[in-house]
């Protein structure tokens, strides 16, 4: 009684234990890490698009596009962003890389690196984009007069 009490009730809890383990993976798919700054190249599909017509009707909308998510920038580097804009709306194409490459470890709170290291590199030139009436500011970045990505941010 004993023998087959073994062969039926092991074998069951083996099994249930089975079933417990592989449930629990199902359930709890493992996510991917984030670092906290989109991926542009394989998250498109994820993103906004970036329109302008023109005066205060600009933005993003839509998916599929190259509108990265809105970036809040916190009250203790609102001061220093807020000169990198202004520098950036007055300077030539090489001032854009110059503030760029002298603000890099402030930026790469907020861009994605590759973006900063197209500016610094000559690759890719910025532009801001705002005005008094709209909530955001973006960066825009071109390659070849294309472009590639727009950054909103919170005024």
């Amino acid at each position: 009684m004993k023998n087959l009490l073994f062969f039926f009730v092991f074998p069951a809890f083996i099994l249930l234990l089975s079933c417990t383990k592989s449930a629990e993976n199902h359930l709890t798919p493992s996510l991917p890490e984030y670092s906290g700054k989109p991926d542009v190249k394989n998250r498109t599909k994820d993103l906004r698009v970036y329109y302008d017509e023109g005066g205060e009707n600009y933005g993003c909308r839509g998916t599929g596009g190259n509108c990265l998510p809105t970036v809040i920038v916190t009250p203790a580097r609102k001061g220093a962003m807020d000169d990198i804009f202004s520098k950036l709306r007055m300077a030539s194409w090489s001032g854009k890389k110059n503030i760029f490459s002298a603000n890099s470890q402030l930026l790469q709170e907020f861009l994605p690196a590759g973006l900063i290291d197209g500016v610094i590199s000559g690759e890719l030139d910025v532009r801001i984009r705002d005005s008094k009436l709209n909530p955001q500011l973006f960066i825009l970045f071109y390659e070849k007069g294309n472009l590639t990505a727009a950054i909103p941010f919170e005024k």
